[in-house]
């Protein structure tokens, strides 16, 4: 695709890209105890501020010091990384993938990827998106900020930015 001049205006937008950010997973499963106790050993090895490592699905994963978040382990490998809970109160596991590996594998082998391996470890499981962030980049469309009312969402809030007086993003939070 041919890009237009800096001051060009295309006669309608085009889109030069668009997709998926960031894309996070629930999944609701009983841990098996053996399970949690490799993490909680391993939580223990990590020391403080540190990491150690365990096998997840025949995966390497480190371990941190820390939870994430509500979420008592915190697991990381360089494709993402994953909140692990005995409580339940909360999904035992929330996943969350690399915006890189996103792009790079497409979102369902990402998903699949750790789906495959988090099932592999903890038997059934039940996965669904707890969240998703989507873009798009355009050329030639030039909205104003007050146009920021015809965007059509369940957000509750919305965030624009500007530079000087010409709309440079929009951000929508439920």
């Amino acid at each position: 695709m041919e890009l237009l001049a800096r001051n060009s205006t295309p006669p309608h937008p085009v889109e030069l890209a668009s997709g998926i950010d960031a894309l996070y997973l629930s999944g609701r499963a009983a841990l098996p105890e053996d399970f949690e106790r490799r993490l909680a050993a391993a939580r223990e090895a990590a020391g403080e501020g540190g990491t150690s490592s365990v096998l997840v699905g025949g995966v390497d994963f480190d371990v941190a010091s820390h939870g994430m978040g509500r979420y008592r382990y915190c697991l990381t490998h360089r494709y993402g990384q994953v909140g692990v809970s005995p409580s339940t109160r909360l999904p035992a596991l929330r996943v969350q993938p690399r915006t890189e590996f996103l792009h790079g594998a497409g979102v369902r082998e990402a998903c699949d990827w750790f789906m495959r391996l988090l099932s592999a470890e903890v038997g059934a499981c039940v996965f669904t998106v707890n969240r998703i962030d989507l873009y798009g980049d355009f050329q030639g469309w030039c909205p104003t900020g007050d146009e920021r009312h015809n965007f059509v969402c369940r957000a509750k809030e919305r965030d624009t930015y500007e530079d000087g007086d010409a709309p440079d993003g929009l951000h929508v939070r439920p």
